[in-house]
């Protein structure tokens, strides 16, 4: 099965589906657009570590 989120580097370590702390774990995610100005996107998946 080929991962939708190919090429997607994530480097939040303090989230529950960060691997390696540069891999997601999870299939798919969902992210907002953010602001205009600066570009950033958010991932709507984030689950804090516990």
């Amino acid at each position: 099965m080929e991962e939708k989120n190919k090429g997607v580097c994530c480097d939040v370590c303090d989230c529950e589906h960060n691997r390696r702390g540069c891999d997601c774990s999870l299939q798919e995610i969902k992210v907002s657009k953010g602001e205009v100005e600066n570009g950033h996107h958010f991932c709507q998946s984030y689950k804090c570590k516990e």
